[in-house]
């Protein structure tokens, strides 16, 4: 699993501000992915398996260990950082701004700089 850093996103391809019922890490229907769909890609975890899945406890592969309340373990859950980060990326009443400094601010404690570009 590639250690990742710096993440760049898109905001072309990003999910967000849809609430929970409309997110995924991909959502099959028009390709977009939240936040943390476009990490574990970066990461290496392929398009195939972030479709449709709603947590990153939910992919079947290796994945960065912040994101597991049990890295490996028999019940691995979503790490209440990765639970925050899916919560800023979906909730409806953040503007884009506000959304971008919370989101810039949680991945910051998992020493990931993150840097959003176009509109």
């Amino acid at each position: 699993m590639e250690k990742i850093t710096e993440l760049t996103v898109d905001k072309s391809i990003w999910l967000r501000g849809e609430g929970s019922s409309s997110s995924a890490l991909l959502r099959e229907s028009d390709g977009k992915m939240c936040c943390l769909g476009v990490y574990l890609h970066a990461c290496g975890v392929t398009k195939e398996l972030l479709k449709s899945q709603l947590r990153p406890s939910d992919v079947n592969t290796e994945i960065p260990a912040w994101l597991l309340t049990k890295p490996g373990g028999k019940y691995n859950r979503t790490s209440p950082l990765a639970r925050a980060l899916i919560q800023a990326n979906d909730d409806h009443f953040y503007t884009q701004a506000q959304r971008e400094r919370k989101i810039k601010k949680l991945f910051a404690q998992a020493g990931v700089k993150v840097i959003f570009k176009g509109e």
